[in-house]
């Protein structure tokens, strides 16, 4: 099977002509140059918008992060792994899979707008190497996971 229209039969409508061209003096008519065409639209001299702030510079405390990031990993490692400990063998693998995945999801959406949810130290290299986050507070996201 293919996307491919199938061709007009024969005798089919004729295409309409071309309209005819446009004299070079006339209004609305492409000049010498790219810019002087109809469809031109010059580069604002003056800048449209401030640059965004990161993270570093509009966000919360630092001390509200380190308490977020603290409370979520504190969570997700007495839900994951406690679940995995003591409830694997009535649980089963897609138990424990499921225990990680909503006890993240509920961190996500509880410290998600204070914090970002790291909660892996890999995750604030990562936005630490994004330039995302700055070194101080990386060492508050930290220190707060481990």
């Amino acid at each position: 099977m293919s996307n491919v229209p199938p061709p007009p039969p024969p005798g089919g409508p004729v295409p309409p002509p071309a309209p005819p061209p446009v004299p070079s003096g006339a209004p609305g008519a492409p000049g010498p140059f790219p810019e002087s065409g109809p469809a031109y639209d010059p580069a604002p001299t003056a800048p449209v918008a401030k640059p965004s702030v990161t993270i570093a510079v509009g966000g919360p405390t630092n001390v509200k992060i380190f308490a977020a990031e603290a409370v979520g990993t504190f969570v997700l490692m007495m839900i994951g792994p406690g679940t995995a400990i003591l409830a694997s063998d009535s649980m089963g693998t897609l138990g424990v899979a499921l225990a990680f995945g909503l006890a993240l999801l509920g961190m996500a959406y509880t410290i998600g707008h204070i914090s970002g949810c790291h909660i892996n130290p890999a995750v604030t290299l990562s936005f630490w190497l994004g330039r995302k986050i700055t070194l101080v507070q990386a060492g508050y996201y930290w220190v707060a996971q481990v």
